[in-house]
């Protein structure tokens, strides 16, 4: 069984915002931090997975239509 508290939902909440392209002074905001690297470098997981998608928008950015 899983074990699904309100933290591990804090977590979800601020990854999925910032993978969302949440601009990091709004997604400071609600997680209600004093200081915004705690928000970032606790609480935000982000995966290799998410920084090959990063590097995938800047290709398809750089690209003449």
């Amino acid at each position: 069984m899983l074990n699904i508290t309100p933290h591990v939902s804090y977590h979800t909440y601020c990854s999925n915002m910032a993978k969302s392209d949440m601009n990091s002074k709004t997604l400071h905001y609600p997680m209600g931090r004093s200081d915004i690297m705690v928000t970032f470098n606790v609480y935000t997981h982000i995966g290799l997975d998410d920084a090959t998608e990063e590097i995938k928008k800047v290709g398809r950015a750089g690209k003449c239509p």
